[in-house]
């Protein structure tokens, strides 16, 4: 089988997420971040189809063995993928499941009673990201506040910090849904946000073509609603 390049940047992004990848037989592949603060499913639909399942220890070592072939060959056994063009060929092993992090079945998760929806774009994501390393901010805020929604890049801990805020969307509640910055290693597209005040977020692409996105988010605990 051949690993697309949308396939390699999923990959890619997972690899900020979580150094470890499990993978299992079918169409999707899941990460969890390793303090749990986030889990990610990318759904390929019919563009992918993993026949076998197998522990990946280093997942950037792996996306580097494919970089050494030009669209190259990917066979998955039961213990080790083969990756190969021709007769070059990288037997890449398989590790142990109990040395890595294996991510909760999302599934399963049962998402709490929704507090606020809104649609987010990766314009207005990646200016809020890009203004919170310029400022120093280590947070990136969902507020609600007359009448509108602005996304926020700030620093709780210090009233003082500076601050940057943008407008994205009206509302007709006043909130403060906090994400630590390092949290929102989301892949660039666009997406509709559903938060709940029980501390969890879901980001859900919309984009049309490739993978289906689906980031849970942990929602830091000094967010605050008002019902």
């Amino acid at each position: 089988m051949k690993l697309s390049e949308t396939t390699i940047t999923v990959l890619k992004n997972f690899a900020q997420i979580n150094p470890t990848l499990l993978i299992i037989p079918g169409n999707k592949i899941t990460t969890m971040a390793p303090s749990e603060s986030v889990l990610v499913t990318a759904d390929f639909g019919g563009e992918l189809d993993i026949p076998s399942r197998g522990a990946i220890f280093d997942l950037n070592r792996f996306i580097a063995t494919l970089s050494l072939f030009e669209d190259p060959d990917v066979d998955f056994t039961d213990t080790y993928v083969n990756v190969s063009k021709g007769k070059k060929a990288v037997k890449y092993t398989f590790a142990a499941e109990n040395m890595i992090i294996v991510p909760k079945d999302a599934s399963k998760l049962k998402f709490p009673e929704i507090s606020v929806e809104l649609n987010l774009t990766w314009d207005e994501l990646t200016a809020a990201l890009r203004a919170s390393a310029i400022l120093g901010s280590p947070e990136i805020a969902i507020r609600g506040r007359d009448g509108e929604i602005f996304i926020v890049a700030q620093d709780s801990a210090n009233p003082s910090a500076d601050t940057y805020e943008s407008p994205i969307g009206v509302t007709d509640k006043e909130f403060t849904f906090i994400f630590k910055k390092d949290n929102l290693k989301l892949l660039n597209l666009d997406y509709a946000v559903k938060i709940t005040s029980k501390g969890i977020a879901d980001f859900v692409s919309t984009n049309t073509e490739g993978p289906k996105m689906q980031y849970y988010v942990a929602v830091e605990a000094n967010s605050s609603i008002t019902e």
